[in-house]
């Protein structure tokens, strides 16, 4: 069975979706306090800052739970 996914930005474009056979999950949301909140592969959710080294916690942590999963 072959899975359709897109992903879609909502309108005001703060908030990253994709929707996989019909079920839109949350991926990115841009916070006003100049934060992002990341929705993990384990279902938890990550806030970073939007600077370089909040760009690295975020792979990193992307990295640790994509590979923990698997």
């Amino acid at each position: 069975v072959e899975s359709r996914v897109r992903d879609v930005a909502s309108i005001d474009w703060l908030t990253w979706n994709v929707v996989a056979d019909g079920v839109s999950t949350e991926l990115l949301k841009l916070n006003d306090d100049n934060t992002a909140s990341i929705s993990l592969p384990n279902g938890e959710e990550l806030n970073v800052s939007l600077d370089e080294e909040g760009i690295a916690e975020a792979r990193q942590a992307l990295t640790d739970t994509y590979f923990a999963a698997r």
